[in-house]
């Protein structure tokens, strides 16, 4: 996930509309996980391997 695409995820409001309904559906889901926790991996690196 970019940096980018995290801090929409954080701040509602620099989100882009034509996004709305992707956003909808995460929040729907995280409220059902309860805590979700992200990493900054690097860009070129494979952190799961």
């Amino acid at each position: 996930m970019s940096l980018v695409a995290y801090n929409w995820l954080l701040n509602k409001d620099r989100r882009p509309w034509s996004q709305q309904t992707t956003f909808a559906n995460m929040e729907r889901r995280l409220a059902c996980v309860g805590e979700v926790a992200f990493s900054k991996a690097k860009q070129h690196g494979n952190e799961i391997a």
